[in-house]
């Protein structure tokens, strides 16, 4: 029974990667006039929208260490908007506009 069920696991392990295989881009599309971003040195805020705080928090962290890895100043926008500031959609796009 035990032989059975190892063989089936593999079995739907195969079948799980061969699905997952297929997948791919058919076209895609960029602008003639994108340029890349020149943000050396800038900050750059990292911000996640989350009901939960600290999930908030933690994948703030972890964009701006991205950022940071990437050559610009990542910072995690809880370090200066609180999560009922970040729910406020008119200061949002306030400070978006300057």
């Amino acid at each position: 029974m035990k032989r059975f069920a190892n063989q089936l696991l593999l079995a739907v392990c195969a079948l799980a990667c061969s699905a997952c295989a297929s997948t791919a881009f058919e076209s895609t599309w960029k602008s003639p006039d994108a340029k890349p971003l020149q943000l050396r040195d800038r900050r750059v805020a990292a911000v996640f929208v989350s009901r939960d705080p600290l999930l908030r928090r933690i994948a703030e962290d972890a964009m701006a260490r991205e950022i940071t890895a990437r050559g610009a100043r990542g910072v995690a926008a809880y370090t200066f908007l609180s999560d009922s500031e970040i729910r406020d959609r008119e200061m949002l796009d306030g400070m978006a506009s300057n």
